[in-house]
């Protein structure tokens, strides 16, 4: 291309009277241009301006400006501000510091902050964690995990300790069906009206002879037996015995309890009486048979009943 006519252009807000403006390839501009020659390199696209002699400015002369800067390679700022630019509206534009400062503000430094509303996960766990130490700290599952270990599951379990109520009740028992089965109040309540149910009786009844206990409850049976021996004036000496028999069978074999009392060597000197108060206490069973028995060898007296008392308890 030859030279072109002089013309007068403003370069970096210096007036230039351009001698001369040719184009060509980068490496054909002239090593040593004269003040006011213009290059245009063809292919590196770069316009070269020389404002002193000897020396060129090289401009990027794909860079146009309509209203419009469009940029075909990296613009290297050398360390100034882009300034009064507008926030951006699409997703390619250049962001001010102001429209940066905002978003960054609604986002939670990697450092810690305070959340202002949920964290939807997503289905996506949260790991790295430290076990809880505050009340409303996130805790681990190992944290939770040996904390549950602890606890008694609503399905059931087995205690390990015991359980201060702190004057609250257990509700909604079942009613106990084995031995160690917490009772419930009516449970309690009608036992213990059984108890109270006690029926006082005072029969008649007779030293060997079998009774049966057909009221349905346990019986308790209380009986005196006096044993008295005449003796005249000598040395005498003895047994004074009286034991119940109870069980199942129309013929009772099973001891339920035994009393005696010993005599020996009793001195008299002329008609004397020897007493002996027998008392003996046992339970019968509801549908048991039971009987009572003496045994004396002082004198060969008949022993003597003094009272027989029968409650049905329960």
């Amino acid at each position: 291309m030859g030279d072109l006519p002089d013309w007068t252009t403003s370069v970096e807000g210096v007036t230039l009277e351009a001698s001369s403006v040719r184009s060509g390839l980068d490496a054909d501009k002239p090593a040593a241009p004269a003040a006011g020659e213009i290059w245009l390199a063809r292919d590196t696209k770069k316009l070269y301006v020389c404002h002193t002699a000897g020396t060129w400015s090289a401009f990027d002369a794909s860079i146009l400006i309509q209203g419009i800067l469009t940029l075909y390679a990296a613009l290297a700022g050398g360390g100034y501000q882009i300034n009064n630019i507008a926030d951006p509206t699409a997703a390619q534009d250049a962001a001010t510091k102001t429209y940066v400062d905002t978003a960054d503000a609604l986002r939670l430094l990697l450092a810690g902050g305070t959340m202002s509303g949920a964290i939807a996960m997503g289905t996506n766990k949260i790991t790295g964690m430290g076990d809880p130490t505050l009340a409303q700290d996130a805790a681990t599952k190992t944290y939770v995990d040996t904390a549950d270990a602890l606890r008694l599951l609503l399905a059931g379990g087995t205690m390990s300790g015991a359980i201060a109520m702190g004057t609250n009740k257990i509700t909604g028992l079942d009613a106990p069906a084995a031995n160690a089965d917490a009772a419930r109040k009516v449970d309690v309540d009608t036992v213990s009206a059984l108890l109270d149910d006690v029926t006082v009786a005072e029969p008649t009844r007779a030293l060997g002879t079998t009774y049966q206990n057909t009221g349905g409850k346990i019986r308790h049976v209380s009986v005196s037996v006096l044993c008295r021996v005449d003796v005249d004036s000598a040395t005498v000496g003895g047994t004074s015995q009286v034991d119940a028999y109870c069980d199942a069978d129309a013929t009772p074999t099973t001891r339920r309890g035994i009393v005696s009392v010993a005599l020996a060597n009793i001195v008299t000197t002329g008609t004397e009486t020897i007493r002996n108060c027998l008392n003996l206490s046992f339970d019968v069973p509801p549908n048991h048979y039971y009987k009572l028995t003496t045994t004396i060898s002082l004198g060969g007296v008949t022993p003597n009943l003094q009272e027989w008392h029968e409650w049905d308890e329960h």
